[in-house]
C-alpha cells in the first residue's frame, strides 16, 4: 500500500478496513455507501502522494480519462498497447496508475437465468 493511502483515512471506520483489505462484518458492509467513497476521494485531493492527489482531483472535478475501443486484429494489439503505455510514460504519467486495459462484458445473472428455463421470474427469491 502506498503511504499516501493512509492520508485522510479515518481509523475505525468500515471504509478504513476496506482500504487495509481487512474483512468487514455484515453490519459494516451494509453501512458503506457512495458517500463514504466520495468523502475519502475528496480528502485525498490534498494528499502528499502526487498520484493519489491527481487521480482524486480528476475524479471529483470530472476530468476523467477517455476509453477507446480497440477494433484491430489480435496480432496488432500487443504492439499497440506497448506503444500506448510508452506514450503515457513520455507524457509524464506512470502507466501503472494512468493506463489500463479492460474488457467490457454484460452477462449479469447469466448462469441463473438460463434460456432453457420457461419462467425465470419464478426463480427469484426475496
Amino acid at each position: 500500500m502506498k503511504t499516501g493511502l493512509t492520508f485522510g483515512m479515518h481509523p475505525g471506520t468500515a471504509f478504513a478496513k476496506i482500504l487495509r483489505r481487512e474483512p468487514l462484518t455484515i453490519t459494516e458492509h451494509l453501512q458503506v455507501d457512495d458517500s463514504d467513497f466520495v468523502f475519502h476521494v475528496k480528502q485525498w485531493q490534498h494528499s502528499p502522494d502526487a498520484i493519489l492527489k491527481d487521480l482524486s482531483d480528476r475524479f471529483i472535478n470530472r476530468r476523467l480519462f477517455k476509453a477507446i475501443d480497440l477494433d484491430m486484429p489480435a496480432s496488432e494489439k500487443d504492439e499497440f498497447l506497448d506503444t500506448a503505455r510508452e506514450a503515457v510514460r513520455r507524457a509524464g504519467f506512470d502507466p501503472d496508475y494512468y493506463f489500463i486495459e479492460d474488457r467490457a462484458s454484460d452477462v449479469p445473472y447469466y448462469s441463473y437465468y438460463a434460456a432453457e428455463r420457461a419462467e425465470p421470474k419464478t426463480h427469484i427469491s426475496c
